[in-house]
């Protein structure tokens, strides 16, 4: 896959397209302004990955917190779907959640509603 064309001029340029790059270019976005997202990886979602082969893993930015209500509520907005995780661990700060459908199901719903 190329390289997307760009316009000419967008009101902001985004620099990184992980959760909290494409986070605000939403919000940008939100506010009636055009939007470019500069990501130098061929994909999108920063830390937050997924992989596929015989099974799928998710390296990176894999578990939720009942804390991260933020998290929480983006996710409830693009409809991302989260699994409660087996049981607390000790040394974190309580119940985990994992996106069903993967980190990178999550990235996409949040670049989804971004012009390309």
């Amino acid at each position: 896959a190329g390289a997307a064309a760009w316009p000419d001029l967008v009101d902001v340029a985004v620099i990184g397209g992980g959760v909290s790059g494409l986070c605000a270019a939403r919000t940008a976005a939100a506010m009636g302004r055009s939007v470019a997202v500069l990501e130098a990886r061929s994909r999108l979602g920063g830390r937050a990955r997924s992989v596929s082969g015989p099974g799928s893993a998710d390296l990176g930015a894999a578990w939720v917190w009942d804390e991260d209500s933020s998290v929480l509520g983006l996710a409830k907005q693009v409809g991302a779907v989260l699994h409660l995780q087996f049981g607390a661990m000790a040394g974190t700060p309580g119940q985990r959640h994992r996106f069903t459908a993967g980190t990178a199901d999550f990235v996409q719903r949040l670049a989804s509603d971004l012009s390309p």
